[in-house]
């Protein structure tokens, strides 16, 4: 919802693109949001294999809740992060890399 209110008239490719899936997973996506009322699908006036996708009145309802909620919230931490000291950001940074670190040697086992 947020990728086709940024760029409407984007195709089924392109947000497979945006999102690093396949066409196949996009295509899903796709439909699920459009059996939900959320998007509607038009034939590209370029391609008949091809469709544009574009919100509707619900989907912009959605993606506007979408922005206010996020844009609220980014303000919110950068807010509190002011308030932050250096020597507390390098303690957290030091325990997430510490986690991550963790985390990439499971994985790979």
């Amino acid at each position: 919802i947020q990728a086709i209110g940024n760029q409407e008239h984007m195709s089924v490719t392109e947000v497979a693109a945006v999102f690093g899936v396949t066409k196949s997973a996009a295509s899903q996506m796709v439909s699920r949001l459009v059996d939900k009322g959320f998007l509607e699908k038009r034939q590209a006036p370029h391609s008949n294999k091809e469709y544009q996708l574009r919100l509707t009145p619900l989907g912009w309802k959605a993606y506007d809740a979408h922005e206010n909620f996020h844009g609220k919230d980014r303000e919110e931490l950068i807010k509190r992060l002011r308030t932050v000291s250096k020597s507390e950001i390098i303690a957290v940074t030091t325990l997430l890399d510490a986690m991550n670190n963790v985390l990439d040697r499971r994985m790979d086992t």
